[in-house]
């Protein structure tokens, strides 16, 4: 008697999780992410909201996916930084919330394996 192929079972992925693959799998450079953060940290600093951190993203990379990817590092990348968890390789900026951070960890926002979320 022949074995009976097994049929992998069709699990459905919720929307959550099919954005955070979307938000894992873009690719960016150190540099795109450095800039961004740049772009914004240029803002008035009652612009840094939630809107203007968005509008200066889509401008910026000039494409939703990608502007959408870009915000979601950064802002797990700035709660990691505001909780302290990366004391040592963080300091105090400027009064204007800057915080001075090493490139390092800018190659950490970008990496693709693995997963932010």
């Amino acid at each position: 008697m022949a074995k009976e192929k097994s049929k992998k079972k069709h699990v459905p992925q919720s929307y959550s999780t099919k954005l955070l693959k979307r938000v894992n799998s873009t690719k960016f450079t150190r540099l795109e992410l450095m800039k961004f953060a740049d772009e914004v940290h240029r803002l008035k600093p009652k612009y840094r909201d939630f809107e203007g951190r968005a509008i200066t993203a889509i401008r910026f990379f000039e494409n939703s996916d990608r502007a959408m990817s870009a915000m979601f590092r950064m802002e797990a990348f700035a709660r990691i930084v505001s909780h302290g968890r990366l004391d040592g390789w963080t300091r105090p900026g400027d009064k204007k919330g800057m915080s001075l951070t090493r490139a390092v960890l800018f190659d950490a926002a970008v990496r693709r394996r693995g997963r932010w979320f």
